[in-house]
């Protein structure tokens, strides 16, 4: 799920981000800024996941650790995908070192022990994109329309789905 889509005031709501830390104004527009999206609200979300992920509260705890537990078979590769994404500039994959492009089993391990924090953060920042659109499909629900769920209309090369799972597609070298 796009964490990006996460309403701010939510994680306000949850106490997971202070009031005082919301940008003065977010204006609705017809069109998404994308730069303030990733300068202003990614950090946000960021730090909103980060508290979450180090709660020391057992509601929070044991929720992130059955979402999880629930989401294993793909979670923690795409948490890891996103911490490494991010370490290596954004860059695509296969433009990291090999041993990390290639999944190398050590590789793997290193990275996830070296970046543990990090991807907790990033499993936080899914289960409370997991959250906003389980909520949203409640309310949908209550007024008569089901959400059958998203199908993408690609998956993009450098995603976590082509990392972890290459066998899956058909990919064409990068270039």
């Amino acid at each position: 799920m796009e964490p990006l889509l996460v309403d701010l005031h939510d994680l306000v709501t949850l106490d997971l981000l202070r009031p005082a830390e919301l940008p003065a104004e977010v204006v609705a527009e017809p069109r998404i800024d994308y730069k303030w999206v990733m300068a202003v609200k990614k950090p946000l979300l960021e730090r909103a996941a980060s508290r979450l992920a180090s709660s020391e509260e057992s509601f929070w705890r044991s929720e992130l650790s059955n979402f999880r537990k629930r989401q294993g078979d793909w979670l923690e590769d795409a948490a890891l995908f996103f911490s490494l994404h991010e370490r290596h500039g954004n860059r695509p994959f296969w433009e990291w070192e090999s041993a990390l492009a290639g999944r190398q089993p050590r590789a793997l391990r290193d990275a996830r022990r070296e970046r543990k924090g990090e991807i907790a953060t990033q499993a936080a920042l899914q289960l409370l994109a997991d959250r906003q659109c389980q909520a949203l499909r409640a309310h949908a629900l209550t007024r008569g329309v089901a959400l059958i769920g998203d199908m993408p209309l690609y998956v993009a090369r450098d995603s976590a789905d082509c990392w972890a799972r290459p066998e899956l597609f058909a990919l064409a070298s990068p270039g």
